[in-house]
């Protein structure tokens, strides 16, 4: 369909700004071939710019997938944004601009893939 990716027609493809007006939280799988973990950092910026980046928090998943995250992971960030929105306490995230990205989503992982470079070492 012609124009099917276009912000014009579905603004569902509009130019992310980064100007967020309510509490967002955010998952990503570190393995992602699909969206790159980097598209994450990306936005991030772009809070800081718009001067919203209170209203982020992100989490790393430790996964190798694209939309994979586990189900207890992801009711758990459901509950954290709603008591966010309703009782005004910010969950915790993860810095995914940090300079060492090895041990990103570590707490928000509960079981690593055998291949994954830290599963011995946990």
């Amino acid at each position: 369909m012609q124009d099917a990716r276009s912000p014009t027609a579905n603004p569902v493809y509009a130019e992310r700004t980064g100007r967020l007006t309510v509490p967002l939280l955010t998952l990503h799988e570190t393995g992602d071939a699909w969206v790159p973990l980097s598209l994450e950092q990306s936005y991030k910026r772009r809070t800081i710019l718009a001067g919203t980046d209170h209203l982020l928090v992100q989490r790393g998943v430790r996964a190798s997938s694209h939309c994979g995250v586990d189900g207890s992971i992801r009711r758990q960030a459901f509950d954290d944004l709603v008591a966010w929105i309703e009782r005004g306490i910010r969950p915790d995230g993860e810095d995914l601009l940090a300079a060492d990205l090895s041990r990103v989503g570590l707490k928000w992982t509960p079981y690593l893939h055998p291949e994954d470079p830290l599963a011995a070492r946990r």
